[in-house]
C-alpha cells in the first residue's frame, strides 16, 4: 500500500485493486429485457435459448453469425432434438429479440428450416 502525505492535505491512500470482471454479454441482454420489463421466468428462458444457441456453434460470438447459423440451429432443433413446435417457436423469438432488438442486427430472411411437427391430438370417442 502506498501512502502519499503532503503538508497541508489529509494522508492518501491508493489501492492496487484488480479490474472488475468483463461483463458478459448474456448479463446485458438479460438487464436489456428486465428494462423492458419482460418477465423474469421469460428472460431466464430467453438467456438460455441463446445461449444454447452459442454453444451450438462452439461458442462463437453471436455478433458473427447471422441468419444462416439461426437455421441451422432451428433445423437441429427439430431434427436431432426433437422438440416440440412451440419449443422451436420459443427459441425463434428469442434469437429475433436478441438479433434485431438488443444487437441492433436484424436476421432477415432466415429462410426455410425444418419446422418441428404440431402436436397430434388423440380423439377419443368421449370427444364426439
Amino acid at each position: 500500500m502506498n501512502t502519499t502525505v503532503t503538508p497541508g492535505t489529509p494522508e492518501r491512500r491508493s489501492w492496487n485493486l484488480p479490474d472488475p470482471p468483463k461483463r458478459r454479454l448474456r448479463d446485458d441482454f438479460a438487464d436489456w429485457l428486465r428494462v423492458r420489463n419482460y418477465r423474469p421466468a421469460t428472460i431466464a428462458a430467453y438467456v438460455s435459448d441463446v445461449l444454447d444457441f452459442v454453444l451450438f456453434h462452439r461458442k462463437r460470438d453471436p455478433r458473427e453469425m447471422g441468419a444462416r447459423e439461426v437455421q441451422q440451429f432451428l433445423t437441429m432443433l427439430a431434427v436431432k432434438r426433437d422438440v416440440s413446435w412451440k419449443t422451436q417457436n420459443q427459441n425463434l423469438c428469442a434469437l429475433v429479440k436478441f438479433y434485431d432488438g438488443f444487437l441492433g442486427q436484424p436476421l432477415g430472411d432466415i429462410g426455410k428450416f425444418a419446422a418441428a411437427a404440431p402436436e397430434q391430438r388423440i380423439v377419443s370417442p368421449l370427444d364426439a
